[in-house]
């Protein structure tokens, strides 16, 4: 059966190709946001030989599990079969064949974080931001200016992602994307109709990649859960 994403797939891929800086992908429980999140990585990854890509959570070890291990390899098997990645232990990232490096990281992880925090990217990943703080936001986003060029010559256009299953409209991810205010002070956030855009996915948008039974037991969550991992609402 050959790769396809899902029609909410496709219309989150059309929106990043849009000229915003900062991406906000917000919704339920496995509802694709990390696998497509990842697969626009390494798609990025291809196409710029030589540029670096960065994907945080908020401890390395779910970093290295969770994404490492599960999404990315899930990724490369539907989407590039054949493309070999090498895994940098030591480091923490893989290399592609084109000389592209693509880090995995844990905010709590100081040495790796230092390590990472030390590197210029084109792509930073922020997964479950519901983990993450604003600091740490505000922290990785200095780190979004590696100048890379495509295989056609074009300037790689830089790319922040945001990813998480929504929680209190208080949270900073809210606060930023969707009233377009600075959670410190509440002032109006610059340019934010031109650089911020927020997208929701939840479970029915992934009806292909999951079982009836699972999407019975989510609608059928006590209705502040049912919020949250079903109709990916703050």
């Amino acid at each position: 059966m050959p790769f396809d994403l899902t029609p909410k797939q496709k219309e989150v891929r059309k929106t990043f190709t849009q000229a915003y800086r900062y991406f906000l992908v917000y919704g339920g429980s496995r509802s694709g946001k990390t696998f497509f999140i990842c697969y626009a990585i390494i798609t990025r990854a291809l196409k710029a030989p030589r540029s670096r890509h960065v994907i945080f959570r908020n401890d390395g070890v779910d970093a290295k599990q969770s994404v490492g291990n599960e999404t990315i390899p899930k990724v490369v098997e539907l989407a590039y079969p054949g493309l070999q990645m090498k895994w940098n232990d030591r480091d923490g990232y893989y290399e592609l064949p084109n000389g592209a490096q693509i880090w995995l990281c844990g905010l709590k992880d100081k040495q790796r974080l230092d390590k990472a925090l030390g590197k210029e990217y084109v792509t930073i990943y922020l997964n479950e931001a519901s983990q993450i703080t604003l600091e740490a936001f505000e922290l990785v986003k200095s780190r979004l200016a590696q100048v890379v060029k495509d295989v056609n010559g074009k300037v790689m256009p830089q790319k922040f992602y945001i990813d998480l299953n929504p929680t209190t409209s208080a949270h900073w991810t809210y606060q930023i994307f969707v009233l377009g205010k600075d959670p410190s002070d509440k002032r109006e956030i610059p340019d934010h109709k031109q650089d911020y855009c927020f997208m929701m996915v939840n479970p029915t948008d992934n009806m292909k990649n999951l079982s009836s039974e699972y999407i019975r037991s989510l609608e059928n969550m006590p209705e502040r859960q049912r919020r949250r991992f079903f109709e990916g609402a703050y």
